[in-house]
């Protein structure tokens, strides 16, 4: 074991510093307003960060564009200008016919093979800045040059920080018949060892679908262990009582969890919380700071949907959706496939500023991976392989523990199968 982990978390004052989440109370609207002013939020959100791209700080409404026909599409004259995507389709010929709009309207565009090949795949509700020239009638802006928000490396700084760990867990399960009982207690018992790196973790991080929960998906009841919610909800409160006391537990809510299927989802209910002798329930998606370290976790919902739309992702290498998000700078990036969206007044999907350790959760699959300065982390389930990943072919990565040392980011697994 490294030395690296040699110091002991309980010698050190923890804190745990919750600085975005959504409460038990949302303000969520079916209103067609609620929807519409929720897209402006965002917007006028991501489109900061193009602005922040050298290229487009002095960028124009599509209004001005398209009103100034002559200027934009006279030779050697480019407009740049910030929009969402409304539509994207392909052509026989490999080009994506797009249409755009901002809070001035809309706009038809067409993005050439050579320029998808350089910059990837755009897709409905992208918010991106889009660099190009007018057609002579004014009824397509070609596009040469596209900027998507992207992160902004973070500076280090002087900071220190304590030199304790974080351990990252999603996807328990209690209830399934699939369980991974012996590997959970390996699990539990290794947590109170004398393990070095294991009496280096300060901070337990569980990223949403704790229980199994019931009614999730069709015929369920027949794959459940203990068919009742709550008492799964309490015997998963009963297991978590043998994590040491000295360990903050920070969990969140996933879609088989006992809250709306809408994201962001609120913290988990009261009666939910009263099965549990501590932790800190939080919503789905949440930010917060372990030490001082800043960690985004969100359970992940929304990579079923970018696996269905983007080439870039994919089950098998999950972390590769987590990259989208960081680039698009939104964690739900599409709205209207599978994955369901509050329309709370202001969006809380976006990400504002880039975290130390971004993790997720939900594809029970497993990888730590550092992308530009951030640690991701996709976290492992306790979950056996369901009936519906036999039936596709896909091999979760269970029973896996992430450690990440919060002072110098060392990274480490340790796995229970």
């Amino acid at each position: 074991m490294s030395r690296k982990f040699s110091a002991k978390a309980k010698d050190y004052d923890l804190s745990v510093d919750i600085t975005k989440t959504v409460g038990a109370d949302t303000r969520a609207s079916e209103k067609v307003e609620a929807f519409r002013d929720l897209f402006l939020d965002r917007y006028k959100t991501i489109k900061r960060y193009v602005e922040t791209n050298y290229d487009f700080q002095d960028s124009v409404s599509i209004e001005k564009i398209v009103g100034n026909r002559e200027k934009y599409s006279s030779w050697g004259a480019l407009g740049r200008t910030i929009v969402m995507v409304l539509e994207a389709k392909k052509t026989r010929k490999g080009y994506l016919r797009i249409v755009v709009e901002d809070t001035s309207g809309e706009m038809d565009a067409m993005v050439s093979p050579e320029v998808l090949e350089r910059i990837g795949t755009i897709a409905t509700d992208d918010v991106i800045g889009i660099e190009g020239q007018l057609s002579k009638d004014g009824g397509i802006f070609w596009v040469r040059h596209v900027v998507f928000p992207q992160m902004i490396k973070k500076d280090k700084g002087d900071e220190e920080y304590d030199p304790v760990s974080a351990a990252f867990i999603s996807d328990i399960h209690r209830g399934a018949d699939n369980f991974l009982d012996k590997e959970w207690n390996k699990m539990l018992d290794w947590l109170n060892s004398d393990d070095p790196m294991a009496q280096n973790i300060g901070y337990l991080v569980i990223s949403g679908d704790i229980v199994d929960g019931v009614g999730v998906y069709p015929n369920q009841e027949q794959e459940l262990d203990i068919s009742d919610l709550y008492e799964q909800y309490q015997v998963t409160g009963t297991d978590l009582e043998r994590v040491p006391d000295h360990m903050e537990t920070i969990i969140l809510p996933g879609n088989h969890d006992a809250v709306r299927l809408a994201e962001p989802q609120p913290v988990l209910s009261s009666e939910v919380q009263s099965h549990f002798n501590h932790g800190h329930f939080v919503g789905n998606p949440c930010r917060f700071k372990l030490s001082g370290k800043d960690v985004l976790s969100y359970h992940g919902k929304s990579i079923d949907d970018m696996v269905m739309n983007l080439k870039e992702a994919s089950y098998e290498n999950p972390e590769n959706a987590m990259k989208q998000m960081l680039k698009r700078r939104h964690l739900a990036p599409q709205w209207g496939v599978k994955n369901q969206i509050a329309s709370e007044p202001l969006d809380m999907l976006t990400i504002e500023t880039t975290p130390d350790i971004f993790v997720t959760g939900h594809t029970h699959g497993h990888c730590m991976q550092k992308y530009q300065d951030v640690q991701l982390i996709v976290s492992s389930t306790w979950q056996g392989q369901t009936s519906f990943q036999k039936m596709v072919g896909f091999e979760p990565k269970p029973a896996i523990v992430s450690v990440v040392k919060l002072d110098d980011g060392e990274a480490a697994t340790v796995n229970f199968s």
